[in-house]
C-alpha cells in the first residue's frame, strides 16, 4: 500500500476517534470562549449570538464561530459569567458543548425559555466547577441528554431537566443546597419525567427537596437522601413505579403529602437517623408495595416503632439490597464487589450505604467485598444475606462492629481475619465457620457460638489473644487443627457432647488455659494442649454423654487425670467402662470418679487393660453412699504400650518409648525397633514429636532434657512451617527447652552443635 494513502487513512481514523472523544468531553475552554460540536460538523447560526446584552453583556467577535480541529468556537470580548435564557434554544444540531470556567449561572430563576431548551440532540454538557446555579428550564426537553454532573452547583430551579427522557445518571456534587419549587406559573419538577433516571444520591448539603422534584421518574429504583435534608416536599417522588428502596439519613423533619405515593414497588424505606420525622403528610406512602417495611438501626428501633404511622412495620437492620457502614475518615469504603454484584456506593451523613442493583438469592461476597478496607469501622449487613464468603472483611484493620443478619448460615474462609472486632454475635443458623475466619482478631474477647454450629475450620480463632472462654456447642462434630492456636488469654473451654475429633494443635500455646471440660470423648490429634502450662488438672466430664465409654482413645489424652460423671444412674443403664491402660508407675491417679449420684440401683464394671488389684485408689473413686450402687474392677490382659517415665535431667534414653497414638519403639546401635505383639521388630524409621517429650510426667516432675544417641543415623527435622532439614554424621540429638521454647539441639561427630527452635517433628532413619 502507498505510504501516503496509508497516512490519509490513519489521519481519517484519528479524526473520527478524536471526534467521538470530543463528543464525550470537549475539555475546558478559555474564559472567553464556548466550544461546541454539531451532529453534521456544521457551525451554528452565528447571527443568533450577536445579541449584545442577552449574552453576559459581552460583545461577540464579528468573525465567529471559528472551527478548530473537531469543534467550533464562539469567542467573546470579555469573560463569560452567565449564559442567559434562550441562548441556545431549539438548536437541534447541537450535540456537545463545553462552557468556560468563569460561568456562574446557566439561565435565570424565573419563568421563561431555558438556555438549552428543546436541544433535541444535545448529548454531552461540560459544566465547569464555577457554576453555582442551574436556571429554570435550562435543559428542558433535552431528550438526548444521557448524563449530567455539576460538582459545585448550589441551586437547581424548577423544570431544569424536565422531560429529559434519556437522562440516566446525575451527579449532584457536594454543594447542592436546594432543588427548588416556585409558585409562579404552571410549573413542573426539576427532574420530572426523566424516564431513564435509575438512581439519585442526594448529598448531605441539601436541605430541601422541592415539590414534584422527581415526579413520574418511572425507572428510578434507588434514592439516597443525605443527612442535611429537612423536608421532602409534596409529591417529590410521586408515581416512581420502579422505586424499590429509599435510604433517608439524619434530620428529615417533614415528608410531604403524596411524597412517595403510588410508588407501587417500594418495599423498603431505610431511616438512618436516631428519631423518625416529626411530620408525615397525607398519603405520603400510600399505594406502595403491600410488603413495605421501615428499616432502622437496631438501637433506635423503639423510637420508630412507637409512632402510630410506622408501628408494626419497623425492622431492625438494613433492607435486602443494602449494606450500611461507617468509616473512620468520613468517606466511602473502597471495595471490590465482583461482576455478579453491581452496586452503587454512596455516603450520607454518618453512614455509607451500598445499594445492590438487584436482589440475588445469595449475596455471597465472592468478590472479596470489603477486602483491605482499612478505614471501615462498622457494617450492618442486609436481611437477605445467607453466606459471608472468603476474605469478605479480611484485613479491615479498623473494623470494630459487624451486625450479621439471622439469615446467614455460613462464614467463609478468612472472612474476618485481621480485624479489630471486640465481640460478635454469630446467628443461630450458622452451621460452619471456615478456616482462618477470625484469625488474628486480637481484640475479640466475647463470642457465643450458635447451637446449630457443626464445623470449626483450621485456625478459625487462632491468635485471638483477647478471648477468655469458649463453649463448643453440642452439634459440633469437628474442631479442626489449630482452631484456637495461640489464644493466650483463654482460661476455660467446654467441649460439647458431639465432638468426635479435635485436630492437631487445636489449643496449642493457650498459656492461660486452666479448665477443659469434655462432655464426650473425642479422638485428639497431636499436641492439642501443648504448652498449656497452667492446665494442671485435666478431666473428662462425661455428664451429658449417652454412655461414658472411654475406650482406646484415652491413650490420646496425655496428662488427663480424671474421667468424671455427675448425674443419675438408672438400673441396668450402664454396663462396662473400659480403660486402655492404667500405668503402674502412675499410682495414686484417679482415672474414674462418680460424684454426687442421686440414685443408683445398678452395677457398673470398671475394666482395665492391665492386671490390677480391684479397689486400688488410683483406679476409681466412689463418692456416693447411695444404697444399691456397686462399682467393681475387672482385671484384663497386660498392657502392650506404656508411657515414657523420665524423671531426671540430662538423661540419655536407650529405650525411647512414646505414649499416645504411637506404638512403643526402641532405638539401639543396631537400628530401630518397634514393639508388635509383645516383641520388638526391626523398623526403618522413628518419628518423635518434640512437644510430647515435655508433657509433665503424671507421677513426677517433667524432664528438662532427653538425649538420644544416634551415631551414623540420618535425621530429618520438620519445622513448624513444614520446611525440612536433613542432617548426617550426628552423634546425638537432645530435646531441650531454650528460653522456655521447645528446641532440638544436634551434636555432630566433631562435637559442634546447632539448635533448631520450635520444631514440629524429628525423624530418625530413612
Amino acid at each position: 500500500m502507498n505510504r501516503n494513502i496509508l497516512k490519509l487513512i490513519l489521519s481519517a481514523v484519528l479524526v473520527m476517534c478524536c471526534a467521538f472523544s470530543a463528543l464525550a468531553q470537549l475539555g475546558t475552554p478559555p474564559d472567553n470562549e464556548i466550544w461546541y460540536m454539531t451532529k453534521d460538523g456544521q457551525k451554528l447560526d452565528g447571527s443568533k449570538y450577536d445579541v449584545g446584552q442577552t449574552l453576559c453583556g459581552n460583545t461577540i467577535h464579528s468573525q465567529i464561530p471559528d472551527y478548530v480541529g473537531d469543534y467550533w468556537i464562539i469567542k467573546f470580548s470579555g469573560n463569560v459569567t452567565e449564559i442567559n435564557d434562550e441562548a441556545f434554544y431549539d438548536e437541534d444540531d447541537l450535540t456537545a458543548i463545553s462552557l468556560p470556567n468563569t460561568v456562574v449561572q446557566i439561565g435565570g430563576p424565573t419563568d421563561g425559555t431555558g438556555v438549552f431548551e428543546d436541544c433535541d440532540n444535545l448529548k454531552s454538557v461540560n459544566v465547569p466547577a464555577s457554576v453555582k446555579y442551574i436556571g429554570r428550564c435550562a435543559f428542558y426537553d433535552c431528550t438526548a441528554l444521557e448524563s449530567f454532573s455539576c460538582d459545585n452547583v448550589e441551586i437547581i430551579y424548577p423544570e431544569a431537566f424536565c422531560y429529559c427522557e434519556n437522562l440516566k445518571s446525575v451527579n449532584l456534587g457536594t454543594k447542592l443546597r436546594e432543588i427548588k419549587w416556585s409558585t409562579q406559573g404552571n410549573e413542573y419538577g426539576a427532574f420530572e419525567d426523566c424516564d431513564e433516571l435509575e438512581t439519585i444520591v442526594m448529598p448531605a448539603s441539601v436541605t430541601h427537596i422541592g415539590k414534584r422534584a422527581f415526579y413520574d421518574c418511572e425507572k428510578l429504583k434507588f434514592v439516597a437522601i443525605g443527612s442535611g435534608v429537612q423536608e421532602i416536599a409534596e409529591a417529590a417522588f410521586y408515581n416512581c413505579n420502579e422505586l424499590k428502596c429509599v435510604a433517608i439519613d439524619g434530620n428529615v423533619e417533614t415528608i410531604g403529602e403524596d411524597a412517595f405515593n403510588d410508588c407501587e414497588k417500594l418495599e423498603s424505606v431505610a431511616f438512618l437517623g436516631n428519631t423518625p420525622p416529626s411530620s408525615f403528610g397525607d398519603d405520603c406512602f400510600d399505594d406502595c408495595s403491600p410488603n413495605l417495611k421501615y428499616y432502622v438501626l437496631e438501637e433506635y428501633y423503639d423510637s420508630y416503632n412507637s409512632r402510630d404511622f410506622l408501628r408494626g412495620k419497623v425492622v431492625a437492620g438494613p433492607p435486602y439490597n443494602e449494606i450500611w457502614y461507617t468509616t473512620n475518615n468520613g468517606g466511602t469504603a473502597e471495595h471490590t464487589l465482583g461482576n455478579n454484584f453491581p452496586a452503587l456506593n454512596v455516603y450520607m451523613g454518618n453512614h455509607g450505604v451500598q445499594f445492590y442493583n438487584d436482589n440475588p438469592p445469595e449475596l455471597s461476597y465472592s468478590g472479596n467485598c470489603f477486602y483491605e478496607c482499612s478505614n471501615l469501622v462498622s457494617a450492618v449487613l442486609p436481611s437477605s444475606l445467607s453466606y459471608i464468603g472468603m476474605l469478605a472483611f479480611s484485613k479491615c484493620y479498623s473494623l470494630v462492629s459487624v451486625s450479621i443478619p439471622s439469615t446467614v448460615t455460613n462464614i467463609g474462609d478468612f472472612a474476618f481475619e485481621h480485624t479489630s472486632l471486640a465481640s460478635i454475635s454469630i446467628p443461630s443458623m450458622v452451621t460452619g465457620i471456615g478456616k482462618h475466619a477470625f484469625d488474628e482478631c486480637t481484640s475479640l474477647h466475647d463470642i457465643i457460638l450458635p447451637d446449630e454450629l457443626n464445623y470449626i475450620g483450621d485456625f478459625a480463632f487462632a491468635n485471638c489473644t483477647g478471648l477468655q472462654s469458649i463453649t463448643i456447642p453440642n452439634m459440633v462434630s469437628t474442631i479442626s487443627q489449630d482452631a484456637f492456636y495461640m489464644c493466650s488469654a483463654l482460661e476455660s473451654v467446654t467441649i460439647g457432647n458431639s465432638v468426635t475429633s479435635i485436630g492437631e494443635s487445636a489449643f496449642d500455646v493457650c498459656s492461660a488455659l486452666q479448665s477443659v471440660t469434655f462432655k464426650s470423648v473425642p479422638l485428639l490429634g497431636e499436641n492439642v494442649f501443648i504448652f498449656c502450662d497452667r492446665l494442671s488438672s485435666k478431666a473428662l466430664d462425661l455428664t451429658d454423654s449417652d454412655k461414658p465409654y472411654i475406650g482406646t482413645s484415652l491413650a490420646n489424652y496425655p496428662g488427663f487425670t480424671e474421667a468424671r460423671y455427675h448425674g443419675t444412674l438408672e438400673p441396668g443403664e450402664w454396663g462396662t467402662i473400659t480403660l486402655p491402660f492404667v500405668p503402674s508407675s502412675h499410682s495414686g491417679i484417679v482415672f474414674f470418679a462418680i460424684d454426687n449420684v442421686d440414685a443408683a440401683n445398678g452395677t457398673l464394671t470398671l475394666s482395665v487393660a492391665e492386671n490390677i488389684e480391684a479397689g486400688k485408689p488410683y483406679l476409681f473413686r466412689n463418692q456416693t453412699d447411695n444404697a444399691g450402687f456397686t462399682l467393681t474392677a475387672t482385671p484384663a490382659a497386660p498392657v502392650t504400650s506404656v508411657p515414657v517415665n523420665i524423671t531426671a535431667s540430662d538423661q540419655t534414653v536407650g529405650d525411647f518409648v512414646l505414649k499416645g497414638t504411637f506404638q512403643a519403639k526402641e532405638f539401639t546401635e543396631d537400628g530401630l525397633y518397634e514393639q508388635q505383639d509383645g516383641e520388638f521388630v526391626h523398623t526403618n524409621s522413628l518419628s518423635i514429636d518434640p512437644f510430647r517429650a515435655y508433657l509433665k510426667d503424671n507421677g513426677g516432675s517433667a524432664a528438662t532434657s532427653i538425649v538420644i544417641n544416634c551415631d551414623g543415623v540420618l535425621v530429618e527435622i520438620t519445622n513448624y512451617d513444614d520446611s525440612t532439614v536433613t542432617l548426617y554424621g550426628l552423634k546425638k540429638v537432645e530435646f531441650i527447652k531454650e528460653n522456655n521454647v521447645p528446641s532440638v539441639r544436634v551434636t555432630y561427630k566433631d562435637d559442634s552443635t546447632k539448635t533448631y527452635n520450635n520444631p514440629k517433628k524429628v525423624k530418625f532413619g530413612d
